[in-house]
């Protein structure tokens, strides 16, 4: 097993791979959309590909850190499905691991601090060479579920149809800035980091109507919340959200979640992931509706001054 940055001559094995068993954050076509951005290959004792990953080289309080990028939940790793018994297969993802934990210490940077996908969960290999593994959550509806309305918390559900009675509308909409107004308004308020330019970037050079959708809640005409999705390989990420607080209807931004979720079902989506929120909050609005919990990981590593000092700064990391 061995890792490596991704070869131009390994770029389609690599689409092929990522297609199949990606997701979007996967993609080079999101990833290339970032500065700083490198792809790497998991490649078999032959030398074939077998998967992937990319790192954001970032400065982290002063120091040189690698993590994923923004608007990006982990770095990876994907792979293709590994083949035979139980124990060959559990033998297959800590090899993987470990050579994972090998490479990101050979990085020479002073923090590592990466969410890793969810489907990867021994992180052994990661603890053994003293990584802080810190457990993150998300939740998922399966789309092919014919009960999702009944699973939402019916305070939820009265929401939405408190919405609905009072007059609150929605459609689906293409106009990207209309989506960036709203979430500018939302996050503006909260995110002293919101990088509106990287967004707006990101959302006019990637999405379009094959591989995204948006939602906005309008009364008396006008736009007062608003949900953006990205989808790929049968699964919706909940990305970006967009509240009026001036001009608002508490019911408004579910209405609109819920609309969301019933096109990605009837687009043939399997999975619509919230992408997950450490912040109690955010995290009981998401539980609401239904999903079920999924745990993934972000494992990190620093000097000991360094990780000291960033308890302060970053407890979630430590």
């Amino acid at each position: 097993m061995t890792i490596r940055q991704l070869d131009s001559d390994k770029f389609e094995a690599y689409d092929r791979l990522c297609a199949k068993y990606g997701t979007v954050f996967n993609t080079r076509a999101w990833l290339s959309l970032q500065d700083d951005i490198k792809v790497y290959g998991i490649h078999q004792k032959d030398g074939q590909l077998m998967g992937g990953f990319h790192l954001s080289f970032q400065k982290q309080m002063g120091v040189s850190a690698v993590r994923e990028p923004m608007y990006t939940p982990f770095v990876g790793p994907f792979i293709k499905p590994l083949g035979g018994k139980l124990f060959k297969i559990q033998d297959q993802k800590k090899k993987i691991m470990a050579a994972l934990v090998e490479f990101l210490d050979g990085l020479g940077v002073k923090l590592v601090t990466v969410a890793l996908d969810g489907q990867f969960h021994d992180l052994q290999p990661f603890i053994w060479k003293e990584y802080k593994a810190v457990p993150q959550y998300t939740y998922l509806i399966d789309l092919t579920s014919e009960t999702i309305w009944e699973d939402f918390d019916p305070k939820r559900r009265n929401d939405i149809k408190r919405a609905e009675k009072d007059g609150v509308t929605v459609e689906q909409v293409h106009d990207l800035e209309l989506i960036i107004s709203m979430v500018s308004k939302s996050l503006d308020r909260k995110d002293k980091g919101f990088d509106k330019k990287l967004l707006t970037h990101l959302m006019t050079k990637f999405c379009n109507e094959e591989n995204s959708f948006s939602f906005v809640a309008k009364l008396d005409g006008r736009p007062i919340a608003a949900i953006h999705c990205l989808h790929y390989n049968g699964r919706a990420f909940y990305l970006l959200s967009g509240y009026d607080h001036n001009n608002g209807h508490s019911g408004a931004g579910a209405l609109a979640l819920w609309h969301g979720i019933q096109h990605a079902k009837s687009i043939g989506l399997k999975i619509f992931d919230f992408e997950g929120s450490m912040i109690p909050a955010v995290e009981k609005y998401f539980r609401s509706f239904g999903g079920e919990i999924a745990t993934y990981f972000r494992v990190s590593k620093a000097s000991i001054p360094l990780e000291m000092a960033l308890k302060f700064k970053k407890r979630e990391w430590f």
